[in-house]
């Protein structure tokens, strides 16, 4: 090829020259040829993507012209003075829809839904803004999301379709739940099952299950939860919807490890592992690992929660996953500050950031900025550490991210109470109490509760102390969080001795310090034994503990 040909074929300005030269007709007349050229060489027309009508969401079949969807669509718009392309640019308007999703391209998949949604009407018209709420939603932007259902909603009551009418209501639903709207998801919950159940649509019907387990289980109604996540898995089983099989054991398993069954969770994650790869679900194997490696973090298995985060991490590289991966990087990022490699953990949660706020999902990226605060605050960068737990906490309240918000309050408080400005942590614990309270985030409510008597304590108020580590001891065993009952039966086996009460406080404390070794969490165990021998040293007394951090039980 000669130079000149080379320079007039690759470069942006002179293209765009020699395509402005054309008259528009002209240019409709090519736009329709690269069309038919594009179309005829990439296997001919593609068909129409499925409605999903039935009673099992039917695959989405790829098509040669997929990888060129969006192209031809573009196409097929610039050709409208040529011929009327309308019906075939909203049908690759779709696909191309379809073909992003299935890459995780969240943004690209939400702009072509909107795209395709302007040129159809009634149920389609809906199906179109249903899915692009849902991209939306995946990445935290909530407020849009829920305009778009709405619309969807009534657009598919207009049309009589009950199908879609039941799953819409069942998204806004999952929306409010996201949001800790409590009362608005239940009742949009309730209402999706009613439809559902009444046109027999089972597979939705167990999806719907599944995401209303959640509900309850983020506001630590944990019998509850697992009734409803145990029937949404006979349901999926009854319908062969492996991929809910997958997701409902693993909800399962995450479960059973916030209820302090660890040994269960561990065997039932296995078991979600084993689903998603015989159904070749590579995202949900991605979520089972991620959730699998910090059961091993929890259990005080670093080198195990690491290896797994980094097969997670393996999977959502290959399959093109940019939220898992971000997603991924900030749990190792987790593993390397729990592993004291603060340089490791600080470039995994900047890769992290850089990942969430490319693609746009504000939810995580609120909370991986979270996480990164803390890490500033114990490597004694005070400052960067409460402007960074600012700048979480402000994307937490703009997408309604509650229980974050109140976690990230938690940990700002302790900063403050680290820095001596404890006026301004006991304040903050005492606004995340109340979102955790608002939200019925008991787990959550337990742990701020004793962090606050914890700081009651340290200031000399013993008294008002003792009693509310009893509260949040008793909050703990209500949810089975059996970490932190250990470490505020140790706390509150410290705020006995200040109150002059050495026997109760070693009889109390050794037991917390036995249920802690079980527990397996080496950090912890030196932390606290650390604290009381500093105690019973400053207190006069002997020794108030028999256990060695480092004997083996």
């Amino acid at each position: 090829m000669h130079a000149e040909q080379a320079y007039l074929f690759r470069h942006g300005l002179l293209r765009e020259a020699a395509y402005q030269l054309q008259l528009p007709g002209d240019r409709a007349k090519l736009h329709l040829l690269a069309f038919e050229l594009i179309e005829q060489i990439a296997g001919g027309r593609a068909p129409e993507p499925s409605r999903r009508q039935g009673a099992a969401d039917a695959a989405f079949l790829p098509h040669p012209t997929d990888a060129f969807a969006a192209e031809l669509a573009e196409h097929a718009g610039y050709a409208q003075a040529a011929q009327d392309l309308r019906v075939v640019r909203s049908l690759y308007l779709r696909r191309a829809a379809e073909h992003a999703e299935r890459f995780f391209r969240a943004d690209e998949a939400f702009l072509l839904w909107q795209s395709a949604a302007e040129l159809l009407d009634g149920g389609d018209r809906g199906e179109a803004l249903r899915r692009a709420a849902s991209c939306h939603t995946s990445t935290g932007r909530t407020a849009p999301a829920e305009s778009m259902l709405l619309q969807a909603l009534g657009l598919f009551r207009g049309a009589g379709d009950r199908i879609f009418e039941g799953r819409a209501l069942a998204n806004l639903a999952n929306l409010y739940r996201n949001l800790a709207r409590v009362a608005e998801a239940e009742a949009a919950f309730a209402q999706a099952l009613a439809i559902q159940r009444e046109i027999h649509d089972r597979w939705a019907e167990g999806v719907t299950l599944t995401n209303m387990a959640l509900l309850y289980d983020q506001s630590a109604h944990h019998a509850k939860a697992e009734e409803i996540q145990t029937r949404a898995l006979a349901t999926h089983r009854e319908t062969g919807n492996r991929v809910g099989e997958g997701a409902s054991l693993g909800n399962l398993a995450r479960l059973y490890l916030e209820t302090g069954r660890t040994e269960l969770a561990e065997s039932t994650f296995e078991q979600a592992l084993a689903v998603d790869r015989a159904a070749g679900n590579r995202r949900s194997e991605c979520n089972a690992l991620g959730n699998l490696a910090r059961l091993y973090e929890r259990t005080g298995r670093m080198a195990l929660a690491e290896e797994t985060n980094e097969q997670a991490l393996v999977i959502c590289r290959q399959i093109g996953d940019r939220t898992g991966e971000g997603k991924g990087l900030g749990s190792l990022a987790s593993v390397f500050s729990l592993t004291n490699r603060p340089g490791k953990a600080e470039s995994a949660y900047g890769q992290a950031l850089a990942i969430l706020r490319d693609i746009g999902d504000r939810r995580s990226e609120g909370v991986v900025l979270g996480n990164l605060a803390v890490l500033y605050g114990t490597t004694g960068r005070v400052p960067l550490a409460e402007a960074t737990h600012a700048a979480a906490i402000a994307i937490h309240r703009e997408v309604g991210n509650r229980r974050s918000e109140g976690a990230d309050l938690g940990n700002l408080a302790a900063l403050y109470h680290n820095s001596g400005r404890t006026e301004l942590a006991e304040a903050a614990l005492l606004r995340a109490l109340q979102i955790h309270r608002e939200t019925g985030n008991r787990r959550s409510e337990g742990v701020e509760m004793g962090k606050l008597a914890g700081l009651y304590h340290k200031e000399g108020r013993s008294g008002e102390a003792e009693g509310m580590f009893d509260r949040a001891i008793a909050i703990h065993r209500e949810v089975s969080n059996r970490r932190f009952e250990a470490l505020h039966l140790c706390d509150r086996a410290l705020c006995l001795l200040a109150l002059g009460r050495p026997p109760q406080a070693t009889l109390e404390w050794n037991a917390a310090f036995a249920m802690l070794r079980e527990l397996g969490n080496g950090a912890d165990l030196r932390k606290k034994a650390d604290e009381m021998r500093e105690a019973c040293l400053k207190a006069g007394v002997p020794a108030c503990t028999d256990q060695d951090p480092w004997r083996k039980p």
